[in-house]
């Protein structure tokens, strides 16, 4: 049996990844960040409880995504399964609907900047320092 926090986190993944699918434009956000930055076998689990959060705030996804959460099991009707955990991260930047700019200095430091005009309290600038604390190296 899964432990219930693992549960969780899946079913936040899960609902994260379901409703990026939904949308038409996601393929093309997929292809064109995904290259960008190399792969990690797991995301922490606070960037996808932030991100996650961060969408439950959007007026036109919250209550549909907070519905996929609960009922992971539906959200998996439209979820492919064994997905890599760079396709949820993207699947949650995306519905954020930020302009996103991914940036490597000479020094190989990787630096993330998302913007939107409508998200405040700093929510965008925590899941920021957490991209960049995840592709330290």
């Amino acid at each position: 049996m899964m432990p219930k926090n693992d549960r969780s986190l899946q079913a936040k993944e899960t609902a994260l990844l379901a409703l990026a699918q939904g949308d038409p434009d996601f393929p093309a956000f997929l292809d064109r960040y995904r290259q960008a930055l190399p792969q990690v076998a797991a995301l922490p689990a606070e960037l996808v409880e932030e991100l996650m959060a961060a969408v439950e705030e959007d007026p036109a996804l919250g209550e549909l995504a907070k519905s996929y959460e609960e009922n992971a099991q539906a959200a998996q009707t439209y979820a492919l399964l064994g997905v890599p955990e760079m396709t949820v991260l993207f699947a949650g930047l995306f519905l954020l609907g930020a302009h996103i700019k991914i940036h490597r200095t000479p020094a190989g430091k990787w630096e993330f900047l998302l913007e939107h005009p409508s998200m405040q309290g700093g929510r965008l600038e925590k899941i920021a320092q957490m991209l960049a604390s995840l592709f330290r190296e």
